[in-house]
């Protein structure tokens, strides 16, 4: 069921609530004047580029993983349409057959497919949570690995009867690796800075064949047994010997590389998870050819400011916080540096951004004038939202204990709960006029509760939502609620509860049920500027909407 989608965070207890009656969305309640427009022009991937693949006749597949869908791509002229959609499609990695079968795994899923030439689909592995890189033997024999969500290596049963086999684990993160014409594994450790050649009939690492990467994230071999690898963290290309682990940087690209595949004529093409980008990669000279290119990426979270210049956004799109000027659709990545971060935030004075990574467990705090990262806050359990008080101290959400804590000292050892029992809760945003409350969206009991952050007081406002994500407060003080499930902007007195439908058929909304996480079901963020203007973060279309009045 929808409603349970994150059933995994769910932290509940009893708590006594004062309760606030929300008025029912009856079908005549509905506001006709306002409609959306989209602010950045887009290309038609989203999601993020993970795995990639030429088939054998040299067709090329893509996997977004947050997009939970595989694209087809054109490799000449970057045109795409989508191969599979969700909630099956989140491929990090994807492998053809000799005979034309296709492999490939489902990352937030846990789970490994195939389709035969006919388009019959079988599901392999389940429960394989983080199931990351793939490759098939000389003999047929598909191995998965497990990133992230785990750290394993795995022999997989390709008739489909789930006789699947864990041979070793540990690695360091064993990411997009490739079998050899030798039979080993040759693959990078995320976490070890290391390319290494395992033994597939024993699981063991057998030889370090290159290190001193910053993040390598993929190998490749091409048709002359050139080893090539991929550093996510530089954006480096290298060519590997294998021979004397000697590397050679054959080309540089931007951060946050993710795959790399090579075709039949030994052309390589790499994917850049932050860029929703393609690319080809000339070794001989260096030169990068971009196929697809996109300003964004998954763009989730999103705070709105004001100057005498007009409005300026900013969203946290996949891997990266950006800054969209509404008038003109400019985009500006003003940081790189932070890796899965899900949500957005101002402060209260205006001084920081403030990141809320989910992925990672943590909160990343910018310097909002000059883009320099000031400090993170790690260990935080699942966190989908924060916020900084006028004192320093940072109030976070924590869907995966269902509580508000207050973090001081930029340490989560700190943390004070301030309050619990929340379902799934997801979004928050000031009450504003001198409160110390807070306004917060709970997905999973379809509700919005009011917070005072000093004494601990929950007042449901409103119970009849079907999945309220982002929220903010209008000019006028009612709220601006984005319902995911009802895909509608719902605007709510707070003082009485009553609500009013302001636009229909958002492209927000559910794209594959998680058990890792909500990623793969995106969550999607409203934002007011001091100037009124109201936008909302749209993952699943890939932009960012204002909405105004007819």
């Amino acid at each position: 069921m929808e409603k349970k989608l994150l059933a995994f965070l769910l932290g509940f207890s009893l708590i006594a609530t004062a309760l606030v009656g929300c008025s029912s969305l009856p079908n005549g309640n509905v506001k006709k004047n306002y409609t959306i427009q989209a602010l950045v022009q887009k290309a038609n991937l989203y999601g993020g580029t993970n795995g990639l693949c030429f088939d054998n006749d040299d067709g090329l597949y893509i996997g977004a993983v947050a997009g939970a869908t595989i694209f087809n791509v054109d490799p000449e002229t970057g045109e795409s349409s989508v191969f599979l959609g969700a909630p099956n499609g989140g491929a990090d990695d994807i492998v053809f057959a000799p005979d034309g079968t296709m492999y490939w795994n489902a990352f937030f899923l846990g789970k490994v497919f195939k389709m035969d030439t006919s388009g019959t689909i079988t599901l392999l592995a389940e429960n394989i949570a983080g199931a990351n890189a793939l490759d098939l033997d000389a003999d047929g024999q598909l191995y998965v690995t497990q990133v992230f969500f785990g750290d394993a290596l795995w022999k997989i049963d390709t008739t489909g009867n789930m006789n699947n086999t864990k041979i070793g684990d540990g690695y360091g993160g064993l990411n997009g690796f490739e079998i050899g014409t030798d039979g080993y594994i040759y693959g990078p450790l995320w976490f070890n800075q290391q390319v290494v050649k395992i033994d597939p009939a024993t699981g063991k690492v057998v030889a370090v064949i290159a290190d001193g990467f910053n993040t390598p994230c993929a190998v490749n071999f091409d048709s002359q047994g050139n080893l090539y690898a991929l550093d996510t963290g530089t954006g480096e290309i290298f060519r590997i010997d294998i021979d004397t682990g000697e590397k050679t940087v054959v080309a540089i690209q931007a951060p946050h590389l993710d795959n790399l595949a090579i075709d039949s004529n030994d052309r390589i093409f790499v994917t850049n998870m932050n860029t929703n980008g393609l690319y080809e990669v000339m070794p001989d000279t260096g030169v990068v050819r971009t196929v697809i290119e996109d300003k964004l990426v998954f763009p989730q979270g999103l705070a709105a400011k004001s100057d005498a210049s007009g409005d300026i956004l900013y969203v946290s799109d996949n891997f990266a916080y950006k800054t969209i000027d509404p008038q003109s659709g400019d985009v500006q990545c003003p940081e790189n540096g932070s890796k899965f971060v899900y949500t957005c935030s101002i402060s209260e004075d205006g001084q920081y951004v403030l990141m809320t990574g989910w992925n990672d467990n943590s909160i990343k705090v910018y310097n909002r004038s000059t883009a320099a990262a000031e400090f993170t806050i790690s260990g935080v359990p699942v966190p989908t939202d924060s916020y900084m008080l006028s004192d320093g101290s940072i109030l976070v959400l924590e869907a995966l204990n269902g509580r508000l804590v207050k973090i001081t000292d930029q340490d989560y050892a700190t943390a004070e709960i301030i309050a619990e029992g929340l379902d799934n809760p997801t979004f928050m945003t000031p009450v504003g006029s001198g409160e110390t409350a807070l306004y917060v969206t709970e997905y999973g009991a379809g509700q919005i509760t009011k917070i005072n952050y000093d004494t601990g007081e929950k007042t449901v406002i409103c119970d009849t939502l079907s999945g309220p994500e982002g929220i903010a407060v209008n000019l006028d003080g009612n709220l601006l609620v984005l319902d995911s499930i009802a895909k509608t902007l719902v605007d709510i007195d707070p003082a009485n509860g009553a609500a009013t439908v302001m636009v229909e058929d958002l492209p927000i909304g559910i794209l594959a049920s998680s058990p890792q996480g909500p990623a793969a079901s995106p969550l999607s963020d409203i934002a007011v500027s001091e100037s009124g203007g109201i936008y909302f973060t749209s993952p699943i279309a890939n932009n960012v909407y204002q909405v105004v009045e007819e």
